[in-house]
Parts: structure tokens; sequence; C-alpha cells
């Protein structure tokens, strides 16, 4: 059978079959009555002014409020509360990455620190090792010089004297040739002329043979010399050029050395102390070193906690506005049904 629903004269829902009547389920045996006769009864039951009807009016009033509530019940965090959750979550977060970021500018400073000593140590072991090699280049060059000079004078030296043996000699043997030609008598002759030119003319060619020997002495000693000179002045560019290799030009390693040393508050190379007591220095500092980019890690790290902290924060607020809304719904459904076990009295 076909039912539909209609409101009748108090407002309220009722059911009306194929038929024209108005049934209520009571059980299995369904009561008819005309739309008339509900009206009738429904206006006896629920019209008027009486208090049975305005407490009605009230219990349904206070179901609906309660309905509302209900409804309205929903668990979130305001925009002021997220605001209120952040500055929390910095102050507990900030204070350990203060001390963090404290210790890892120390390590930065200390590594500058360290950067700035390694500098200084090469550059005066560099310019220690360069100066020690130009020294030796310049006493090779002196005791070159002094040997070329030596040496020279000792063939000019010779050769003056293998000449003035070489005169004496063949003056001497002149002379006697010269005696034994009057004592026979052939001084004067062509031969004895040709005897003695004959003498005359192995002179100058031994005079000859010491000029050339000693030239070519000379020639040779000078070649070595040059030699030598030339040797030395490419060394010394080789030296000078691994020097700006190592150092840069004279502009460069100034301004290395001025950057160094004002890193480590010193005005001169004077002030650096050894290897072994920057060694010892550093033990007694003993401070871990870090890169610059550590405290960039070091924000972005900080920024997560923060977050991370704020996060945790909302979800234990959100936990208690659960269990807070949880007991709220539970006594709202109890007094729902109480207040719609009034009505079941009232009908």
């Amino acid at each position: 059978m076909a039912k539909t629903q209609f409101t009748d004269s108090v407002g309220r829902t009722a059911w009306i079959d194929d038929n024209g009547y108005v049934y209520t389920e009571n059980g299995k045996n369904p009561t008819y009555y005309t739309q008339d006769e509900w009206n009738s009864r429904q206006q006896s039951r629920w019209g008027g002014d009486t208090d049975s009807n305005k407490l009605l009016d009230e219990v349904s009033n206070t179901i609906i409020e309660l309905e509302d509530k209900l409804f309205s019940l929903g668990v979130s965090i305001s925009q002021e509360e997220a605001d209120a959750f952040l500055q929390k979550a910095i102050e507990q977060v900030t204070p350990y990455y203060e001390t963090k970021k404290t210790e890892i500018e120390a390590g930065i400073k200390e590594g500058n620190v360290q950067a700035a000593e390694n500098v200084l140590v090469d550059i005066r072991r560099i310019k220690e090792e360069i100066g020690t090699t130009l020294q030796k280049l310049d006493i090779d060059q002196a005791q070159t010089e002094e040997e070329f000079v030596n040496t020279l004078a000792n063939i000019t030296s010779t050769k003056d004297e293998d000449i003035a043996t070489k005169q004496y000699t063949w003056g001497e043997r002149i002379k006697e040739l010269k005696q034994t030609q009057v004592q026979t008598g052939v001084l004067t002759s062509g031969i004895g002329k040709q005897e003695v030119g004959g003498f005359q003319d192995r002179q100058q060619a031994e005079l000859a043979s010491v000029e050339r020997s000693a030239g070519a002495a000379q020639t040779r000693l000078e070649t070595g010399q040059k030699f030598d000179i030339e040797r030395i002045a490419l060394a010394r560019k080789t030296v000078q050029t691994q020097r700006e290799r190592q150092l840069g030009t004279q502009t460069q390693e100034d301004a290395t050395t001025s950057g160094a040393l004002g890193t480590l508050g010193l005005t001169g190379m004077d002030q650096l102390g050894s290897e072994a007591e920057l060694q010892r220095q550093r033990a007694e500092r003993n401070t871990q070193i870090y890169k610059p980019t550590a405290l960039t890690d070091l924000g972005e790290e900080k920024s997560q906690a923060i977050e991370s902290r704020k996060l945790t924060l909302q979800g234990e607020t959100l936990d208690a506005k659960q269990q807070q809304e949880a007991a709220q719904r539970s006594k709202i459904l109890s007094e729902i049904s109480k207040q719609k076990a009034k009505i079941g009295v009232f009908s």
C-alpha cells in the first residue's frame, strides 16, 4: 500500500494512505483517521497554549539547540594558536642552536687562523729555500769568475815564461853557432848566414807555437766561463720563475702576506712562531674546524627543528581538544536522549 507524507494542522508530519486515511503504527494494528479527525485530534493534543504544549515546545527547542551544538563541534587550530605555537617552538629550539652557532663560528675562525698560519709558513719556507738556492748560485758564479781570473793569469804567466825560455835558449844556441862559425871562418859566408837564419826561423816558429797554445787555452777558458755564467743565469731565472709560480708576483705575495698577517693580528713575519710552536698553540686551543657552509646547514636544521616542534605542540593540543570534544559530544548525546524521552511522555 502506498503512503504519502503531509503536514497536519499543528505543523507535524503524518502519513496518508491511498484511501485518504491518516494512520498511526500501533504494533501490528494501525489506527486510521480521516484528515479532519486527525487534525482535530492533533489540535486537541498539540494546539492551544496549554502548559503541556509550552513544555513540549521548550523540550523541542532544547533538542534543536543541543543538535546545533553537536554539529558545531569540530577540532581545529586557529591562526592565533598557530602563531603562538610557532613562537613557543622558536623559544624552545633557539637556545641550543645559538650555542651551536657560536661553536661553529669559533670553528670557522679557527679554520681561517690555521689557513693563514699555513700560508705564512709556506711563504717563509719557500723564500728560505729560494734564498738558499740563490746564495749557492752567487757562490758558484763567484767561484767561476775567480777560477777564470786565476786560470787566465796562469795561462798568461806560463806563456810569458815559455816565451822567455825559448828566447833565452835559442839566443844561446845562435851565440854558440856564431862562435863555431868564427872558429871555422864561415861566420860571414853565405853558409854561415844560412845556418844562423835557420836557427832564427826555428826560434820564431817555437815562439809562435807558444803563442798559439796560450791563445787556444785562453779561448777554451773564455768559452767555458761563458757557458758557466749562462748556466748560472738560467738557473737563477728558473728559480725566479718557480718563486713566482708558488708565491705569485711580488705584489701578489705582499697582498697574500698582509692578509694572512691581518687574520692573525700580526704586523710582520718575524712575529710568526716556528712550526712546532704553531702546532703547540693549536693543540692548546683544541677547537674543531667547521666550513663556512656549516652555518647555512645549521640555519636549515634550525628551521626544520622549529617546524617539527611546532607540529608537535599542535598535535598535543589537538589531542587534548579531541578528548574534550569527545566528552562534550557524549554529554550532548546523553542530554538529547533525555530530552527525546520527555517528548515521549507528552506524546
